[in-house]
């Protein structure tokens, strides 16, 4: 019996989860035979060698780190391809300028690279189309070490996001969720004595929670297939739904007090994705 993914997230190892990191490729070719517009699926595979493998690179070799217009637009038609499909961004981000993109970009990953995760974000919406989930796009492949990409399977895997808004708080919640679970790997595979791995980060964590879950709930042979798992861990799998339920009610309690202490945040920093609204957002963007 393999471990759900909120068991996965909350027990795997160092060795198990690595074993599926390298499944990436299986689990991104689920998406593309799920992926009804037959040309995104087949551009699918170069867009995500190119946020994965190149983009990050490029921008780093920048002084200071920024990116381009032109960048801009293809990170969204990565994004809209590898996940939900909303036309209307692609229009508002194209209506942004060459200048305003390096300014905010360049503003935006050197507060990411200082910690400052929120005002980081904050930096990154002033752009047309840009809210919480995209700006997080940006700040993954640029400081992957401190930040990870808002995906909604990710999402989706942990308790406290079952019913997730694309806000600014939702993303704290997830990248402090990727964060902690690299820091496990990490000791785990130190425990395991492990050696000549590169070390976890929370974008790394993040990709391989994705990973577990589309082949999980698309294609549970191939990860069966690891031979990874142990007996613990499928105990854990047995008697983990009271542990997620009595979690999710505390973190729903916790988010409940937050989101009423006025502030506003979550509401303030909403991802224009969040509703479908191209107008509505657009406005609250511009």
């Amino acid at each position: 019996m393999l471990p759900d993914v909120v068991t996965m997230l909350a027990e795997g190892l160092g060795r198990e989860m690595r074993g599926v990191l390298e499944l990436y490729p299986q689990a991104l070719g689920v998406l593309k035979g799920r992926i009804k517009n037959k040309k995104a699926a087949e551009d699918l595979d170069d867009l995500d060698k190119w946020y994965q493998e190149e983009l990050g690179p490029t921008i780093l070799s920048r002084t200071p780190p920024h990116l381009t217009l032109a960048e801009l637009i293809r990170l969204m038609k990565w994004k809209l391809t590898r996940g939900k499909f909303r036309p209307a961004l692609m229009g508002l981000v194209k209506g942004n300028t060459e200048q305003v993109v390096i300014k905010a970009t360049r503003d935006g990953i050197k507060l990411a690279k200082e910690k400052k995760l929120t005002i980081a974000v904050g930096a990154l919406t002033v752009l047309k189309g840009v809210g919480p989930a995209t700006a997080s796009a940006i700040l993954a492949v640029a400081v992957p070490e401190h930040c990870s990409f808002y995906a909604d399977e990710v999402a989706e895997s942990i308790p406290a996001l079952k019913t997730h808004k694309y806000s600014l708080r939702d993303y704290e919640v997830l990248n402090s969720e990727m964060a902690q679970l690299a820091e496990r790997l990490n000791t785990s595979e130190l425990l395991d004595q492990t050696k000549g791995k590169p070390k976890w980060t929370p974008h790394k964590a993040e990709l391989a929670v994705w990973t577990y879950y589309l082949l999980y709930n698309h294609n549970q042979e191939v990860l069966t297939s690891l031979g990874v798992f142990d007996e613990s861990m499928e105990k854990e799998a047995k008697k983990g739904e009271k542990r997620r339920e009595k979690l999710a009610n505390r973190n729903s309690e916790k988010r409940y007090e937050d989101e009423n202490d006025g502030e506003g945040d979550g509401k303030r920093a909403a991802d224009p994705e969040s509703n479908g609204d191209g107008h509505k957002n657009k406005k609250h963007k511009t």
